[in-house]
Parts: C-alpha cells; structure tokens; sequence
C-alpha cells in the first residue's frame, strides 16, 4: 500500500482543479499525495477516506469562496473530514485561493472551529512555485505552532474542567479555544502573576512523545533518469525532505552538470547548504538562482534571512523587501521583514511604522505566536508598549511547555513593561556565518 505524505480536501466545485494541480507538483518533489479522484479505487468511500486520512501526516484543505458555508449541515463531507483531521492531530495546511475569508469562529461547528488557528498559505496561480515550497515547509516536521501549543494545552484544560464540576462551578467561563488577539482594554496581568515555569534551554522542549513511527523513504519513489536533471531535482529535493541532505547535495551536483541553467537546481542546492550550516555556499547558490530568474521569491527570502544571520543587514532588508514585493500576501515574508524593520540593531534600518503595518497584515493570516511577538516587538519600536505588553502576554499563555520561546518571551515582555524597545543582538560582518544570531533568527529554518 502506498505511504501517503499528505491528504487533500477540497470542494468540487472551484477547488478540484487546484487539488490536481497541487498534488502533481506536490509529487514531482518526492510527495506521494492522496487525492479521492485518483487513489480511492473501490474501497468503501466513508470509511476508506476517514482510513487515509489517519494514515497521512498532513493534511491539505484548499478553501475557495464559500468553501465552509455547507459545513453547518452534519453530513457534510468537507467539515466531516476537517474534523477527522483535528480529532486525529494530523498537521493541517489551510490553502486559501482568492476570495476567500474565514467566518466568525461562533460561526463554524464546534468540531472545525479552532481550523482559522493554524498557519495558511494563501494561493497564488502567478507564484504558484512559491505556494509549493511553502506547503513543502511544512512538510518539512515545521507543523503549524498552533496545533502543537492547542496539545501542549489539552491536559492542563481537562484538569481544569474536571476540578471545575467537581467543585460545582459549572458557570466559570472557561475558554481554551480563545483567539490569541488582545481584547480591547483587557489590562495584561502583572508578569510575576503569570504562571510561566522556570525554565533552562538544557530542558526538552516539548513534553516527551511516544516512539515514532518509521518514516517512509520518498526518494526510493522517483523514477530516475540518468540523463534527466528533473529526476536529480526530485529526489534531492526527497532527500533533504526526509534529513539526508548529504544524499541530496549529490543529487542537485549532478542536476546542475546536466543543466547548469536551471534556477531550481541552484536554489535546491542552495537549500542543502543551508541545512548544512554552509551559509557562504547557500548564499552563493541563491544569488545563482536569482540571476537565472529574477521574480524567484524563496531565494530572495532565503537569502535575506542568511544575511541577517551574517549581520549584512542592508542586503537582508533588501532581499525580504524583494520578496515582499513579489508576494505581498505571504505571512511569513511578511513577518520575516516586520522583525528585522523592528528589531534590527542598527538604527539606520529600523522602520516602527513599516513594521507594524506588515506584522498586522501576518496576523490576519495566522496568530502564530511568534507573529505575536513581531507585533509585539513592533508596537513598542513605535512607543505603544501597552499593546506590545497585551500582545506578548497573550503569545506568552500559548507556549506554556516550550522552554526557549518562553524564556525569550518574558525577557521581552519585561523590557516593554519597561518601556524599552527589543534589539537583536549586533552581529560584526566578519565573524562566521550564523554565529551568535539571537536564538530566534532560523525560527524558520
């Protein structure tokens, strides 16, 4: 039986055609991907689409117009599936195509309503090569933060709960599925009231997991042609995917001496050295990229965000502002340029105001915490340090059991309860590639 990496739930009606197209692209990178049309055979339909969504790590729901207007009906297929996928923990990706907005949480049945939580990628037909190698992101064991805090937090919930009817306090509003959004004129609690553990980076950072499951070898599914740099592309690409990037950086070698003017070959490779620590070469390979296509948007965010690390502040800006304008829509572009605007050491490359206009725009996409942070951190670069107290204490109630993002959380929160803005540390030019980078600067990686 094939060992799905993804499922992906869509409407008949105006997502069918993207389906297709996602997983075909999806496929060529290493990605076996279940789609209804093609992979049900004559299985019994209920209970083999619930089976393979188990089966899959993640799950891909694509969102058009109107997409979860039929979802108040019980039998409904797309909201009997989204649920499937939340009650089982599958890592899921929101893909939104263009017009299409979340209703109101009260609005949505209670089993799909924590779905506008996690991380989306918005739809692009133009950048449609960026959409991709956001979805593969994902895939790439970075799960959408809000579905691994939303678990962190079921136990302490329940307990809550229990004790709560036990003590015949059935009318305490308790709310463990809250948005993250600062409610107007609610005054933070003073940070010594916050129930935070004291932690140490030498403790785990999530609360132990049983054994994995061993992990399907995708490159073994390409269908090589020596001849062919597709092929290379592909299972390299499978390579990195599945953490053996030494394997991979041999596959995009040959890609490159078979057509050394493909640009998906050089950014590729330029992804292995990235993983690999080898920043000088990263850089080098995306540059390479860019020149053989100028529009490419990962290389423009990737490469800003190796300069950043190297302390070349100028260029980074310059590059996640390329990206930026490339596709205005992506949030984490969005929020990779708010930090650096907001944060940056020097402060000739600060910009308060620009900053908070891009972090509010990245959280309407997802209130990832770390995009709470940003805000936070770009709300007191412009003097508010109300807001950015509200909003960091709120990010900080969602990464209780996460020692290093709350570690780095109250040492922010403390310096705007201070009225002091957030600086990164100062990077010199000369030191080696990544050294002594704040702790948060390859969140993304």
């Amino acid at each position: 039986m094939v060992k799905y990496a993804a499922f992906i739930s869509y409407r008949r009606e105006g997502g069918a055609d993207t389906a297709r197209l996602i997983r075909s692209a999806i496929g060529t990178r290493g990605y076996p991907i279940f789609l209804d049309v093609d992979d049900l055979g004559a299985s019994h339909f209920d209970d083999r689409l619930l089976d393979e969504i188990e089966r899959a790590p993640n799950f891909i729901v694509i969102l058009t117009p109107d997409a979860l207007h039929r979802c108040k009906n019980e039998k409904d297929w797309l909201r009997r599936e989204i649920a499937h996928a939340i009650a089982t923990g599958r890592n899921i990706i929101p893909v939104l195509k263009e017009g299409f907005a979340f209703p109101r949480p009260e609005e949505l049945p209670e089993e799909i309503a924590f779905l506008p939580r996690y991380n989306c990628v918005p739809y692009s037909h133009i950048y449609f090569d960026s959409t991709i190698d956001k979805l593969i992101h994902f895939f790439e064991g970075k799960k959408p933060k809000r579905s691994s805090f939303k678990k962190a937090l079921l136990l302490p919930a329940a307990l809550i709960l229990l004790l709560l009817i036990w003590a015949g306090l059935e009318r305490y509003p308790f709310q463990p599925t809250k948005t993250a959004v600062a409610p107007e004129r609610e005054e933070p609690p003073p940070l010594e009231e916050i129930p935070v553990k004291a932690t140490t980076d030498t403790e785990e950072e999530a609360p132990p997991k049983p054994p994995a499951a061993e992990k399907p070898d995708y490159a073994k599914t390409v269908k090589m042609d020596l001849n062919d740099p597709e092929t290379f592309i592909r299972r390299g690409n499978a390579y990195r995917n599945q953490g053996e990037p030494e394997k991979g950086l041999a596959d995009f070698d040959q890609a490159i001496a078979l057509s050394p003017d493909r640009a998906e070959a050089w950014f590729g490779r330029g992804q292995i050295h990235r993983v690999l620590k080898d920043h000088e070469q990263a850089i080098a390979d995306f540059t390479r990229s860019i020149s053989l296509l100028p529009d490419h948007v990962p290389s423009f965010q990737q490469r800003g965000n190796l300069y950043k690390l190297q302390g070349r502040y100028k260029e980074a800006i310059a590059d996640l502002t390329r990206a930026h304008e490339l596709n205005p829509d992506d949030a984490e572009i969005l929020n990779d340029l708010a930090w650096m605007l907001a944060t940056c050491p020097d402060d000739r490359f600060r910009q308060g105001q620009k900053a908070l206009a891009l972090a509010l725009k990245s959280v309407t996409f997802s209130h990832d915490p770390q995009y709470l942070d940003t805000l936070s951190a770009a709300y007191a670069e412009t003097g508010d340090f109300e807001a950015a107290v509200a909003n960091l204490a709120k990010a900080l109630s969602m990464v209780q059991g996460y020692p290093k993002l709350t570690n780095e959380f109250i040492k922010r929160l403390r310096c705007y309860r201070n009225r002091l803005p957030w600086r990164e540390e100062k990077i010199p030019q000369k030191i080696e590639a990544g050294e002594g980078a704040h702790e948060r600067s390859e969140a993304g990686d």
